[in-house]
């Protein structure tokens, strides 16, 4: 027996702040077919249809400690006239280990990247540094 369709338990109620019809009843299919364990899968692949569609070059930016407004939008703008890209979207991530500075990587799946942080500066000291074999 297949199980009856049931209402969303938030019903019109998420329509008011903005949310379209659209989107709550696209909300009701993933619960009723038991498919929210994919929403981030689904929200990945609308992000990656829309960069698409608008031109936009994701970058992560991996720094030392969280950067400035202005700083981002230093690097989106360098970015941007390096890649010829229309937007660049940055994506933030805060890794200590890195010392300071920072590394973009962008691309299609990050295949490019950019290190400027003491740390790869260190460690391409330390290799030049080696004695070769």
């Amino acid at each position: 027996m297949r199980p009856q369709r049931t209402r969303s338990p938030w019903g019109g109620a998420y329509l008011s702040p903005g949310f379209s019809a659209l989107f709550v009843s696209f909300l009701g299919l993933l619960v009723d077919k038991r498919r929210t364990g994919l929403t981030a899968q689904i929200l990945d692949e609308f992000d990656a249809i829309y960069c698409s569609l608008t031109e936009t070059q994701t970058a992560t930016v991996i720094s030392a400690v969280k950067l400035e407004n202005e700083q981002q939008f230093s690097i989106a703008k360098k970015l941007q006239a390096m890649t010829g890209a229309k937007n660049i979207k940055l994506k933030p991530v805060i890794d200590a280990s890195i010392l300071g500075g920072f590394i973009i990587k962008y691309g299609k799946d990050g295949s490019a990247s950019v290190d400027l942080s003491v740390k790869g500066q260190m460690d391409a000291i330390s290799a030049s540094l080696q004695p070769v074999a």
